[in-house]
């Protein structure tokens, strides 16, 4: 699920990464949340010592904001500033993510190969797609699944 929501949240699209994998999980959401409270914090340390940062929009955030930026300094200032900020909530949120964002007993449940499956194997490809057979197609004869 994180492969395909993460391209997202860089460019500031937040929804798949926050509704399918760390509001799920419940502590990843909250060390999520510390990582941007800090990137958030850090521009605004910059603000409060004259050097604001701002957008011209409201809604983009991440990546996509870096058009939109708008601030007091000239605009190197301002990208350093708010790069730096975006890269300081990337690694505050990973760093306490990494740390204190699963259990002992998470990762346990997160890691246990699926019922039935020796540790170590995989399942073949399209295991997973096809319904079981019921006894009542069992005694019909053969049932035939065609995958596309």
């Amino acid at each position: 699920t994180i492969k395909s929501a993460l391209p997202a949240g860089f460019l500031g699209v937040g929804e798949p990464l926050i509704y399918g994998v760390s509001l799920p999980l419940g502590r990843p959401f909250i060390t999520a949340c510390v990582g941007g409270a800090f990137g958030g914090g850090f521009v605004g340390l910059f603000n409060q010592l004259g050097d604001a940062v701002g957008s011209t929009a409201i809604g983009p955030s991440g990546w996509a904001l870096f058009p939109l930026l708008k601030g007091d300094h000239g605009l190197g200032t301002t990208v350093a500033i708010y790069a730096a900020g975006l890269v300081a909530g990337y690694v505050v949120g990973f760093v306490a993510t990494y740390f204190f964002g699963f259990s002992k007993q998470m990762l346990v449940e997160l890691n246990e190969p699926k019922a039935g499956s020796a540790p170590g194997a995989t399942a073949p490809a399209g295991a997973d797609d096809a319904p079981p057979a019921s006894a009542a197609a069992q005694t019909t004869g053969p049932v035939s699944y065609t995958h596309l």
